[in-house]
């Protein structure tokens, strides 16, 4: 193992993605720094604190290979993280410095995962 509690065999069920990059050059990345991922056109972005990476691959292509619950479908072409998630007002969600408009369909879902101490 690494400092960076990166397995030193990519192979081994690390929980981090594997991506190909420009180049074909396959890079990882930790999924507790993604903040959301959204499509942008025929690619699809993924968003983190320091900045994203951008994967020539559809949303639902992507995102129905990572299938860890944090990651809840909050537009149509939207998934955030949760434990990202700074506040919420209606329907709009502040992911890092990002505010991000929850889509009607999916509002109740949304709620459905917050745990809300009234």
């Amino acid at each position: 193992m690494t400092n960076d509690k990166r397995p030193d065999n990519p192979n081994e069920n690390s929980g981090y993605f594997f991506f190909k990059a420009k180049g074909g050059k396959w890079e990882s990345i930790n999924p507790d720094d993604i903040q959301y991922i959204h499509a942008n056109g025929n690619c699809t972005d993924i968003v983190m604190r320091d900045g994203k990476q951008t994967i020539t691959s559809r949303l639902g292509i992507i995102m129905k290979q990572i299938t860890d619950p944090r990651f809840v479908q909050v537009h149509r072409s939207c998934y955030v993280n949760m434990d990202k998630l700074k506040s919420f007002a209606g329907r709009i969600i502040l992911i890092g410095d990002e505010e991000i408009v929850i889509g009607d369909t999916y509002l109740e879902s949304f709620k459905s995962h917050l745990k809300l101490i009234k």
